[in-house]
C-alpha cells in the first residue's frame, strides 16, 4: 500500500519548496486549496495535478486513528490498566487529556513519575506513523525519537545506523526498520501536524 505513495518520497524537498512559494504551509492550507483549485494550485505552484492529487490522498490516509491503550506492552501495564479503569482506552482519548492536564497533573493524577506519563505521550504520537504499533513504536522511542517532531530533523540512513546499533549493543530481538520504510515515515512526519505536549521533552 505504501509503496504506490514512493513517488512523493522522491520529490518530497521539492514540493516542500514550491508549495511553500505558493503561500502553504500546512497540510490543512493544502486541503483547503485543493478544494475545486486543484489546476490552479498547479499553476501556481509549478506542479503536476497528478503529483498533488497523490499528495492528498497520502495526507487523508494518514488522518489521525485511535489505537487501544491495551495495545500498549511495553509501557508500565499498572499505568495502563489504571487509565482503562477511568476510562481512557484509546491513544486519542489519552492525548487529548493529557493536552488539558499536562504530563505533571497526569503523573499526579495517576500517582506515577512524569517519564512513565511521556513514555505513553510518546508511544501513542509514533503510532500515528503507518505500520507503527507498539513494539515498533517502543524501539523508536528507546533509541530516543520520542515523537514525530524528531523524525523530520533525521535522515533514514542516521536512523537507520543509530537503530542498528542500539539492536546489536542492547541484543534485543527486534528487527531493524528498512531505509524506504523509514523514508515514508520521515515523510508522514512532516506532513502531520506535531504534539505540542512533546515540546521541550528531551529526556
Amino acid at each position: 500500500m505504501i509503496n504506490r505513495f514512493a513517488p512523493l518520497v522522491e520529490v518530497s524537498e521539492l514540493m516542500e519548496e514550491r508549495l511553500i512559494g505558493a503561500g502553504i504551509t500546512d497540510k490543512y492550507e493544502f486541503l483547503e486549496r485543493m478544494e475545486g483549485a486543484e489546476e490552479i494550485l498547479a499553476m501556481e505552484s509549478d506542479m503536476e495535478v497528478g503529483l498533488l492529487r497523490m499528495l492528498e490522498r497520502f495526507l487523508h490516509l494518514y488522518d489521525f486513528k485511535c489505537r487501544r491503550i491495551a495495545e500498549l506492552k511495553s509501557a508500565d501495564s499498572g499505568f495502563i490498566q489504571e487509565l482503562i479503569r477511568h476510562g481512557i482506552r484509546t491513544s486519542g482519548d489519552y492525548l487529548v487529556v493529557c493536552k488539558v492536564q499536562n504530563v505533571y497533573g497526569i503523573a499526579k493524577r495517576f500517582s506515577v513519575d512524569e517519564e512513565k506519563v511521556h513514555r505513553v505521550v510518546g508511544l501513542c504520537d509514533l503510532m500515528r506513523l503507518p505500520g507503527v504499533k507498539d513494539i515498533r513504536a517502543a524501539l523508536y522511542y528507546d533509541c530516543r525519537y520520542r515523537g514525530l517532531s524528531d523524525f523530520v530533523k533525521r535522515t533514514p540512513e542516521e536512523m537507520r545506523d543509530k537503530i542498528e546499533q542500539f539492536v546489536t549493543k542492547n541484543k534485543i530481538g527486534k528487527s531493524v526498520p528498512f531505509l524506504k520504510e523509514l523514508s515514508t515515515q520521515i515523510a508522514v512526519a512532516k506532513a502531520l501536524p506535531h504534539l505540542e505536549i512533546l515540546q521541550g521533552y528531551t529526556k
